[in-house]
């Protein structure tokens, strides 16, 4: 699925592995903790982390590799992490905005909840992304939680990204 964005580029799913040291991708999830959640099973932070002090920099480490690997000059807009556990597939989009991403901090691959499922007209597709992978799409792309039905956590980090027009 491609989408065409304001600069009339065409963009596609994009994947990065690797993103974190192991001992980086643990501090994320331990960090987390500090941060207000709701009390729900899909529980979210409450708070914009691209301006918590504590995920700015992971943020914009992951934004920067994507506009290497893209090339494309984007802008963070939103941040929040994200506790999944015993999760149905809950389809939604970010159409306001013009990719989504989401950085796996931990994910259960047995189970296959490493990654993004995707709505398509021909039906839902999972795009695999492992733990510590990056997933970039066109945010009006309709997407999910993939299933999972054991009480084991899936942590991510996603953002809401805007692609900067301006000319240098």
């Amino acid at each position: 699925m491609v989408r065409r964005v304001k600069r009339r580029m065409e963009i596609s799913i994009h994947i990065l592995d690797d993103i974190f040291s192991n001992k980086h991708r643990k501090q994320l999830i331990k960090d987390y903790k500090s941060v207000s959640f709701l009390d729900t099973e899909l529980r979210e932070s409450t708070v914009n982390l691209a301006l918590n002090e504590k995920y700015r920099s992971s943020c914009t480490y992951i934004v920067d590799s994507f506009e290497k690997n893209t090339g494309i000059k984007l802008i963070l807009k939103n941040a929040w992490i994200s506790r999944s556990t015993r999760t149905t597939a809950i389809f939604h989009n970010h159409e306001n905005y013009d990719l989504g991403c989401v950085y796996y901090m931990k994910t259960q691959p047995l189970i296959r909840n490493s990654g993004t499922m995707f709505r398509f007209p021909d039906g839902d597709r999972l795009f695999k992304a492992p733990q510590n992978s990056a997933i970039l799409f066109p945010a009006n792309l309709t997407h999910s939680v993939p299933p999972q039905f054991l009480p084991l956590s899936r942590y991510t980090l996603a953002m809401e990204l805007n692609v900067d027009n301006r000319r240098d």
